[in-house]
């Protein structure tokens, strides 16, 4: 009788797509199995086929350059050694890996060993992706999952910050820090990334920074909704072509919803007052302001 001595190899392999888990800090949760072989070098029929006898720890670790699986803000703690059930061990890794750069953080690579078995050197390591877009729609996943829910939780709010939120008719991902909105368009643009101290604060809404910046950009796009209304102002140019709430189009608007925390943006505010003369566009400080502002007050109501 022929006895073979071998080393059993272990593959890694992913399971199913990154989910988000909302409760856990919007952390991209990536399923990874492990599985041990007969080797391919044993030269047998079972070469390749799961070494089922095979009951013992099997250790998972992120190799050195990140380390995103460091057990803090809900992450997965690595290393960390899971029990195999005929051959094959199953890990869920939970990342909440942040970057101020808008690509992205890069991804890691995760080792998965035992004693006196060797890696399958195609599948072992393996790179964990971070920041996904699984269903390629523009969007990071994590940052939409947050997004989402703050912008319709304030929409939902009654008096100025749903009427400022109800404006905005879609929404977007900024591939440029922080946020945007298109001068007289209703499309707020959202980033991944915006640094506040070196910190990105989007990535966990640290002190509710997305939801500073996604009401702060509702407020641009609640004020141009409202230049190009006919239903309030006055129609001073007797012109069906020019909107009456800004018949003059110098984007200082007659009436602002009868709030007056917009009051600085109303064309009475402008720097020739309300005679329907061309007065030069609101200057980005006036307009930057006023949404400032009007975000600090209310950034805390959708967290």
């Amino acid at each position: 009788m022929k006895i073979h001595v071998f080393k059993p190899e272990i593959k890694l392999e992913k399971v199913g797509n990154v989910t988000i888990e909302a409760a856990n800090s919007f952390s991209e949760n990536t399923d990874l199995k492990a599985t041990v072989l007969y080797p391919t070098s044993l030269g047998l029929s079972l070469a390749g086929s799961i070494y089922t006898e095979f009951n013992k720890d099997i250790e998972f670790k992120e190799k050195a350059g990140t380390s995103y699986y460091n057990g803090t803000n809900g992450a997965t703690s690595l290393p960390k050694k899971v029990t195999a059930s005929s051959g094959v061990a199953n890990i869920t890794l939970k990342s909440i890996s942040n970057s101020t750069t808008i690509t992205g953080p890069t991804n890691a690579d995760i080792d998965a060993t035992a004693a006196n078995t060797t890696q399958q050197a195609a599948t072992n390591p393996i790179a964990v992706d971070q920041w996904v877009d699984g269903n390629s729609d523009g969007w990071v996943d994590w940052l939409r999952a947050q997004a989402d829910p703050i912008l319709t939780c304030y929409q939902g709010k009654a008096g100025e910050p749903g009427a400022v939120a109800s404006s905005v008719t879609s929404m977007t991902q900024l591939n440029s820090a922080c946020g945007t909105t298109p001068l007289g368009t209703t499309n707020i643009r959202i980033s991944t990334v915006c640094t506040v101290g070196g910190v990105n604060r989007h990535r966990t809404n640290v002190s509710n920074e997305l939801s500073d910046t996604i009401i702060h950009e509702a407020r641009h796009s609640w004020v141009n909704q409202e230049l190009k209304r006919n239903d309030v102002g006055v129609d001073d140019d007797g012109s069906a072509l020019t909107p009456s709430n800004d018949d003059d189009q110098d984007r200082w608007p007659e009436v602002l919803g009868g709030f007056s925390s917009a009051n600085s943006l109303l064309e009475s505010s402008s720097p020739s007052g309300s005679d329907n003369s061309v007065d030069p566009n609101p200057s980005n400080t006036v307009q930057e302001t006023d949404a400032a502002n009007y975000a600090g007050t209310v950034r805390s109501l959708c967290p």
